[in-house]
């Protein structure tokens, strides 16, 4: 976690979802407050990338987003993610946000996003 001890946390809710007959992928988060309430909802397209590459920009745009918010200053982040590779294993089973929008994703060529 960033941040100073009186913040509240913004968790990242991460998958990154690869189309095995398209062999195209796609990304989706949700930035989440404290309380659960979503702050930030997005998604993208990947080319061919290994996974963990996928992670990873999947992970740089959540911060990139992040950082632009008007509650910036006032969080720390936690990065979670369903795969093992990463930070944080979470099944993908308590992850049907970012994996519903990863998949609404694997056939668009513009990212997604939707911020409160």
């Amino acid at each position: 976690m960033v941040g100073t001890p009186n913040t509240s946390p913004v968790q990242l809710e991460e998958l990154i979802k690869l189309a095995s007959v398209k062999l195209t992928g796609a990304y989706g988060g949700v930035l989440r407050d404290d309380n659960r309430r979503v702050k930030i909802l997005f998604s993208g397209p990947l080319g061919m990338l290994e996974t963990i590459d996928a992670e990873l920009e999947a992970i740089k745009v959540a911060l990139e987003l992040g950082s632009l918010a008007d509650w910036k200053d006032d969080v720390r982040v936690l990065l979670e993610s369903d795969s093992q590779t990463t930070f944080c294993y979470i099944p993908r089973e308590m992850n049907c946000w970012a994996d519903a929008l990863a998949k609404a994703c694997v056939d668009r060529t513009s990212m997604f996003k939707v911020c409160w």
